[in-house]
């Protein structure tokens, strides 16, 4: 198990070592551009949550700890929470990166799934320990509720008050066939252009994400697939909720191009318009899996016995260009360098007869030359610098009081006898006055000058 727990973190860490990022060189958006975006989206978040009235502070305060308990529109009654579960720890789904959810509302519906998966996998080993959960959310209120969320149950992970994508993206027209669309699309864009610009390209062009979760708004779908396709290409498994509407064309395009996208697991609940209002058979439906996992996603599937067998517009597609490239292998160690070759053994030299050659006179040795670098004696070092410091005194006063020393002054007195070798260590006793007084007193006001 350590050995695969090792294995995994040296391909996850060579993996980011070559591409930081989930966009495929050439990048359509440069580092810059994607900083750019990041930094302006982190200032109008502030903005966007500093405007909530207090009142309606308030009120999510009061109901914090509903919140908590609150059981999300996605929840584990239906068999497509075992799946999107499973895409967590998909193959070389933890090689890729980080996890990208796209629409977390309070967090309590697939962001608990996601983020529960993942602590599960952390703690068993088989998820990097810095692996982490991105979650989006336009909205501001419920972005702090998923904030209660994220820090009330330890998740590994963070959310993030943004737009995917801006206001200028959204379609010019709703969709008729769809109840209160027209609605939907107002709201919609009237979020988007308060965020200002959308964060998906910017995201994955600067953070390396492995799996993604689309569940964003009714009207986002169209421009945020072109984005993964354009900007998300290292991305391996991606995860469609709602397929009948806010993903449709996610999934057409899918199984119209099965070169690009595998789509592993697809399920569909029974559904129909009765007077205006989408009614949904969350106990009917239909499932199917298909590739080289479908063994393990049926048997997935029959586990969930204990559960509602919930039907779920759903579905869960795998990126066949992202699983074609393999991160390169970590660079094998230099070889060992050769041992070095032993010398040639000099000659031996016959061993002298002292009877025939006798020993000759040893020469005179050389006297060593002086040692430039010699320790000069304390004794001498305490001289000269008592010689020194009173030198020194006696301009720094001159200089103090603003006159040079007269011309026709006295020639200075002549050096101090020897002192003593204790004494010698202390470079200021050759200035100390033998008998105390007035001479002595007038000595320690001069070098005081030292002060000024």
């Amino acid at each position: 198990m350590e050995h695969a727990i090792i294995r995994v973190a040296v391909v996850v860490a060579a993996a980011l070592a070559l591409d930081p990022s989930t966009c495929v060189e050439p990048c359509p958006m440069a580092p810059g551009e994607a900083r750019r975006i990041m930094d302006h989206q982190a200032q109008v978040s502030a903005r966007l949550v500093a405007k909530i009235p207090k009142r309606r502070l308030r009120k999510l305060k009061k109901e914090h700890d509903y919140n908590l308990r609150r059981t999300g529109e996605f929840h584990d009654g239906y068999v497509a929470s075992r799946i999107l579960a499973w895409a967590v720890g998909a193959p070389r789904a933890a090689e890729g990166g980080d996890i990208l959810e796209i629409g977390a509302s309070t967090g309590a519906g697939s962001t608990s799934i996601l983020a529960r998966a993942l602590k599960d996998e952390i703690l068993k080993k088989q998820s990097p320990d810095g692996r982490r959960l991105l979650s989006l959310e336009v909205r501001a209120e419920r972005f702090l509720m998923g904030e209660e969320h994220r820090i009330a149950k330890q998740w590994p992970s963070s959310i993030m008050l943004a737009s995917t994508i801006g206001p200028d993206e959204f379609p010019e027209t709703h969709d008729p066939k769809r109840p209160d669309s027209k609605e939907w699309l107002a709201h919609e864009t009237f979020a988007a252009t308060t965020h200002e610009v959308g964060v998906l390209g910017a995201l994955c062009a600067s953070r390396r994400f492995g799996v993604v979760n689309v569940d964003g708004g009714a009207f986002t779908g169209h421009a945020e697939w072109a984005t993964i396709r354009s900007h998300c290409g290292h991305v391996r498994w991606v995860a469609l909720d709602d397929t009948d509407f806010k993903t449709t064309m996610m999934l057409d395009y899918a199984r119209a191009h099965p070169d690009e996208w595998e789509i592993v697991y697809e399920e569909a609940v029974a559904q129909k318009i009765v007077k205006g209002d989408l009614v949904k058979h969350q106990d009917r439906g239909r499932r199917a899996t298909a590739g080289e996992f479908k063994a393990e996603l049926d048997a997935l599937v029959s586990s969930h016995a204990g559960h509602q067998h919930l039907f779920r517009n759903f579905a869960l597609l795998r990126n066949r260009a992202a699983f074609a490239v393999r991160p390169a292998a970590p660079p094998p160690p230099p070889p060992a360098a050769p041992p070095p070759e032993p010398e040639p053994a000099a000659p031996e030299e016959p061993e002298a007869d002292p009877e025939r050659d006798p020993e000759p006179d040893p020469e005179p040795a050389d006297p060593e030359p002086a040692d430039p670098e010699e320790e000069v004696p304390w004794e001498t070092l305490a001289v000269v610098a008592a010689a020194a410091l009173t030198f020194v005194a006696g301009r720094a006063s001159a200089r103090c009081r603003g006159a040079a020393p007269p011309a026709d002054a006295p020639p200075p007195p002549p050096p101090a006898p020897p002192v003593a070798a204790d004494e010698a260590l202390n470079p200021f006793a050759a200035a100390r006055p033998q008998d105390g007084g007035r001479a002595g007193r007038r000595k320690r006001r001069d070098t005081s000058s030292l002060n000024v």
